[in-house]
Formats: C-alpha cells, sequence, structure tokens
C-alpha cells in the first residue's frame, strides 16, 4: 500500500529535526445487531483515519486526519510539530487530542454495509440463537439480544525503524432480560486471531440465562459491614484490573507508590501480572501504540510491589522503564497508560475449603465493575452472590459494594485457588478499549455494603 511506504518514508526522516515521531493508520468495519421478539435492527459504521505524534526534548504534538492523501498527511505532521514548536509540555494527565483542520467525523454511518461481514447470514444465525434463548423464559419476561463485531486493521511507523501491522475481530453477545422492576445484563466478549476465538457462554446460553434470573428473581438485600468475602475468578479478574489502575504511571500515584518499591506489601502467595502477548484475548498487544515491544510487567511479584506500567513519557518523567502500556482507542486520541492483560497468579488453596473455614461471609460470583474514587478508595459493584453460612452456601444475594483501600484489599487477601481463568471485557478510561482480566478464586477481608 503506498500510503503505508509513505507513512514509513515521513517518520524516518532525520530532517524534521524532532527527537521521535509515530504515526499509526486505524481501519474499522463495525456492525451492531439488536434482536427483540418483534423487530431486528441493524446499522454499520466504517472509519478510517491516521494520527501523527512528534515529541522533542519535553514537548509534545499531536493531530489526526481522516484525509488519507499524501498532502493530508503531511498536513497533520505539520499541525503535530507546530504545537512541538508552540511549546506543548507532554503531561500524563492531559489527555486532550488536537485535530488537524479537514479532518471528517469518526464513525460515520455508511449506507454500505462492511464487505467483510456477512450481514444476511449473522442476523439469520443470531435470530435462531435468541429464540433458543426465549424458549427458556416465561411470557411476562422480555429479552433483548445485541450483537456487536468489529473488524480491526492497525499498521504503524515510526522514527526509529518500528513497523507493524495488527488484525482482530472483537465480538460482543450480550442478554438484556426483564420482568417488571427485575433486571439482568449478561455478555460475554470474543476475540478472534485468524482461526482462534476465546470465551463464549460455558453452557447452553438460555440455561445459563434463565438459571442466573431465577437466581436474581430469589434474591434478597446482601448483608453489610466487616467480612470474609470470597470472589469467582470473573470478579477476581475485575478487581485485579481496578488494582491495577494504582500501577498506572499516569494515576498520580507513582510517587506515593515508588516508597513501598521493593518492599512487601502482602502475602507472598499473591502475584499481579499485566501483559498483552496472549492472542486469544483483549488486551493483546505485542507492540504498544508507542512502537514498543510488549514487556510483562510483574506489578506484584509474590507479595513485593515490583513494577509500573508506563508509556515512552511517564517512564522519562519518573526514571522508569517502559512496559509498553501505550494504548489509544482510534486515531483521535492520542495513546496513554493503558492496561492489557492483568490478572492474579493462581495459589494453593481450593474452594471447598475456603467455604468450609468461612462461618460469615458472601460468595461474589458476578461484578458490574468498578472505580477508583477521589478519595482513593476502590469500589468493585457486585451484582448478584450468595451468603456463607456456618461454612455452606446460603441464599442468594444482589446489588452490594465492596471497598476498601486499595493497598489494604491487597493485604487483606487471605487465600487463592490454583486455577486462574481469564475474560475479556472493556476499559473506559477516558476511552473505551478491549482488555481482559482474570484470576482465581480469591479470599480477602472486605467492607460490604448492601
Amino acid at each position: 500500500m503506498d500510503l503505508l511506504d509513505f507513512l514509513g518514508r515521513i517518520t524516518s526522516e532525520k530532517d524534521t529535526k524532532m527527537d521521535f515521531v509515530e504515526s499509526k493508520l486505524f481501519e474499522a468495519s463495525t456492525s451492531n445487531v439488536s434482536i427483540s421478539q418483534d423487530s431486528t435492527n441493524v446499522e454499520s459504521t466504517v472509519s478510517k483515519g491516521i494520527f501523527i505524534r512528534v515529541l522533542h526534548n519535553s514537548f509534545e504534538g499531536f493531530a489526526s486526519t481522516e484525509n488519507l492523501s499524501e498532502m493530508g498527511v503531511l498536513r497533520a505532521l505539520e499541525f503535530a510539530t507546530k504545537m512541538v514548536e508552540a511549546g506543548y509540555v507532554f503531561s500524563p494527565q492531559k489527555l486532550e487530542s488536537s485535530v488537524a483542520k479537514g479532518a471528517h467525523a469518526c464513525n460515520a454511518v455508511n449506507n454500505e454495509m462492511p464487505s467483510d461481514i456477512d450481514h444476511v447470514a449473522k442476523v439469520r444465525e443470531l435470530r435462531r440463537e435468541y429464540n433458543n434463548v426465549c424458549g427458556h423464559f416465561s411470557e411476562g419476561e422480555n429479552i433483548k439480544m445485541y450483537f456487536s463485531q468489529v473488524n480491526q486493521n492497525q499498521y504503524y511507523s515510526n522514527s526509529l525503524g518500528k513497523q507493524y501491522h495488527i488484525s482482530q475481530t472483537l465480538i460482543g453477545t450480550y442478554y438484556d432480560v426483564t420482568r417488571n422492576s427485575l433486571r439482568l445484563f449478561e455478555g460475554r466478549n470474543r476475540v478472534v486471531s485468524g482461526e482462534m476465538s476465546s470465551e463464549s457462554f460455558s453452557e447452553n446460553v438460555g440455561s445459563f440465562l434463565a438459571r442466573r434470573f431465577r437466581e436474581l428473581s430469589i434474591s434478597t438485600s446482601s448483608p453489610s459491614g466487616q467480612m470474609s468475602v470470597i470472589t469467582s475468578p470473573e470478579v477476581s479478574g475485575t478487581l485485579a484490573h481496578e488494582l491495577g489502575h494504582i500501577f498506572e504511571a499516569d494515576s498520580g500515584k507513582v510517587e506515593y507508590l515508588r516508597n513501598h518499591l521493593d518492599r512487601q506489601i502482602c502475602s507472598p502467595e499473591i502475584s499481579l501480572i499485566d501483559e498483552g502477548n496472549n492472542s486469544n484475548f483483549g488486551g493483546y498487544c505485542p507492540v504498544d501504540d508507542e512502537g514498543v515491544d510488549c514487556k510483562k510487567a510483574l506489578l506484584i511479584d509474590s507479595g513485593y510491589l515490583s513494577d509500573f506500567l508506563t508509556n515512552r513519557c511517564t517512564a522519562e518523567q519518573f526514571g522508569l522503564p517502559c512496559t509498553g502500556n501505550a494504548r489509544t482507542d482510534c486515531h483521535l486520541r492520542k495513546p496513554v497508560v493503558r492496561m492489557r492483560q492483568t490478572y492474579f497468579e493462581g495459589g494453593s488453596d481450593c474452594l471447598e475449603d475456603m467455604i468450609s473455614e468461612c462461618q460469615s461471609g458472601i460468595l461474589v460470583e458476578k461484578a458490574a465493575g468498578g472505580q477508583n474514587g477521589p478519595d482513593g478508595r476502590l469500589v468493585l459493584r457486585c451484582m448478584l452472590g450468595r451468603t456463607i453460612e456456618s461454612g455452606k452456601l446460603g441464599k442468594p444475594v444482589q446489588n452490594f459494594n465492596l471497598s476498601g483501600n486499595p493497598l489494604e484489599l491487597l493485604s487483606a487477601i487471605q487465600g487463592l485457588t490454583k486455577n486462574k481463568v481469564l475474560f475479556n471485557d472493556k476499559c473506559g478510561k477516558d476511552q473505551i478499549i478491549t482488555i481482559a482480566h482474570g484470576g482465581p478464586f480469591v479470599k480477602l477481608r472486605a467492607e460490604v455494603q448492601g
């Protein structure tokens, strides 16, 4: 492709007199399908664009364009270079993008379907699955199905000679089941690389949804207070991801956490890892959006705080190694520090012993995300769980939070089972990107808020 050759030329030329120049071309075709009992809606988008980023001394310029002519790309390069000359200081907290004049709106709806998705066959297949799911529910329970498929191509080149091409297909299937005020929302995301795919419902989807909806319908409010909590592998992954945010070098926590670097902060059984080398999951990132090879980051290594997540700018700012965690969702926004595939390693305990040794607590089966609040506390929003009473599982409970100071939550972990499981998900830190997270069953003490 002539344009890619041109991108390679302009990023490698030394007469720009810049320390570092990079460019990335994003191509994406997206299909969204929604199905209910009496309707089927299909929307499709196609987007393509390029960003140019320039670093020189401590200054940064960023521009993006959807004018893919040589003139359009040169104009974006000129715009980014002028930002550097004007003295734009790069900052881990500064997430705004600048768009070169003449750029068009991203993700405008096209009248034509993307040619790489067979919509007629896909809708027919989805309608069959939808009808199968409906057969597991009673009259009066409303079911909606949502499907999303994104086919991505990314081409990258920088002034250090790094070039790469990554192609992936991201697939999401979601169900929204309601009856009066009761609502269940369940989804699964898959990543397809070549002929490989990962993660679907582990049992017949209709049976799974019906069973979980019944559990939700008989569930009660959760108890509150400080108590023993056991998290399922999916919830453990959400916890790992939310804890991982404090290790991102643009989080504002680095100066404080550096006082704990190479010190033991939790049990030696705990290791928290972020990497991006598994092509079968979201967050696959062998090379990041600044052309840095992905490195496995041992955030916590056998209980010791060991590493942080950085991009080029934050690595330079804090004098840390660059871990290759610069990511962006499209050409309109510059790369910032993001997680990839974050998980707890397995431990040595078994779930049966964890439950039998617990006199009073909760087994958390499903979470709906979490956040690190302005007060520094981590809050995990939980949708469904079961009480544990005298070493046995009790009644279902719903809609409660787990919370605590991140370092205190880490130190409160009392055990992990042997086998970890990874799950695909998305993270919405200023821009929505695909990630993976996971772990084993984890037992800890935490504040539960019903």
